[in-house]
């Protein structure tokens, strides 16, 4: 009896070991497989002319773009809810350009990415009846300017300004605080750049808009 129980115990113990091999072998070849469904669906969401695609990439955008915007507005309140607060190192440059940074993230790179680039994308067509955005290739290439125009106001905010770091005009960028006299260095020139790529992407996409609405609107 003693040596039934043995033998069975190491054909239930060898068909367990064959059983956690599969699992694991299954489980890592599941894990490679999901790797490769991410990249390629990375790879097509760099290069799709699928305008709803294109939609859910500048809201993801604009989300992202929101946690700076949302940090910044943070150091604003604390920063006046307690006017002797050492947050910002008692220095009034960073505070005016904590103010001039966050106005353009969340006007430049977060409202009109969402409510123009996001929803125009996803609903516009739709409501219309169009299959497609006018230009589709265009649709995309607008969208790939706002990331390049995030990393030069990021880029903005590290260049040295009279011993202090970021544009600090306000976010109108109005002289004279937008002057070289007091914003020396390529601080602005930089936002200045970033300010002029969302523009191109919102001219891009205005015009695609439009297109799309008087060519398949009267079709439709």
């Amino acid at each position: 009896m003693f040596e039934y129980l043995n033998k069975r115990y190491k054909e239930e113990k060898l068909k367990f070991n064959r059983y956690l091999c599969t699992r694991i072998h299954d489980k890592s070849t599941d894990r490679i497989n999901r790797y490769k469904i991410m990249y390629i669906e990375c790879a097509k969401s760099i290069s799709t002319t699928d305008h709803k695609v294109i939609g859910r990439l500048y809201m993801v955008f604009g989300g992202l773009a929101s946690v700076l915007g949302t940090f910044f507005s943070i150091l604003i309140r604390i920063q006046l809810a307690n006017s002797n607060s050492e947050l910002l190192l008692d220095n009034y440059h960073y505070y005016n350009s904590i103010i001039t940074l966050h106005g353009i993230i969340m006007i430049f790179m977060v409202v009109m990415p969402i409510m123009i680039g996001g929803f125009g994308n996803i609903f516009l067509p739709i409501m219309i009846g169009s299959p497609e955005v006018a230009f589709p290739r265009l649709n995309n290439m607008s969208f790939w300017f706002m990331p390049f125009s995030f990393m030069s106001l990021v880029i903005s905010m590290f260049i040295d300004v009279n011993d202090s770091y970021g544009p600090a005009t306000g976010w109108t960028l109005y002289p004279p605080l937008s002057t070289l006299i007091y914003s020396p260095g390529a601080s602005v020139d930089f936002l200045i750049g970033s300010l002029h790529m969302a523009g191109i992407s919102s001219l891009l996409g205005a015009i695609n808009f439009i297109v799309t609405f008087f060519t398949w609107g009267q079709i439709n």
